[in-house]
């Protein structure tokens, strides 16, 4: 894996333990936002697919 790689997986991971914290504090609000939620879900699965594309990429 190349240093560029590693970079970007761990950007994708600070950005998907923001979100996550984010999502955990309106969780614990008595009315949590769905919308909100939601909103904070499509980057994380953006990010995710990110790792993944480059755990599959063929230059391992």
């Amino acid at each position: 894996m190349e240093e560029y790689e590693k970079r970007k997986i761990k950007d994708c991971i600070y950005n998907i333990q923001d979100k996550l914290e984010a999502i955990k504090n309106e969780i614990s609000l008595n009315k949590p936002y769905k919308y909100y939620i939601l909103e904070k879900i499509e980057p994380i699965i953006i990010d995710a697919k990110c790792i993944k594309s480059i755990c599959e990429s063929e230059d391992n």
